[in-house]
């Protein structure tokens, strides 16, 4: 999960895609001003670890499970 902006979501889906990871929207929600979205991705192992270290550096996240 992370703090709720309009372009959040767009912000995560354009990582995924720099990672050259595939990906799909399996759950999404928002409350307050924390947004939290769940996908299914798919890639190299490679590409996983290149998203899973942007991800850790970003300082809007609040939760990430992998």
């Amino acid at each position: 999960s992370c703090t709720y902006t309009e372009s959040a979501q767009h912000h995560y889906e354009t990582l995924l895609k720099k990672n050259r990871l595939r990906f799909r929207v399996i759950g999404y929600s928002r409350e307050d001003n924390n947004l939290s979205v769940t996908w299914e991705v798919e890639g190299h192992l490679r590409n996983h670890d290149g998203f899973i270290h942007a991800i850790c550096d970003d300082k809007s996240i609040k939760r990430f499970d992998y």
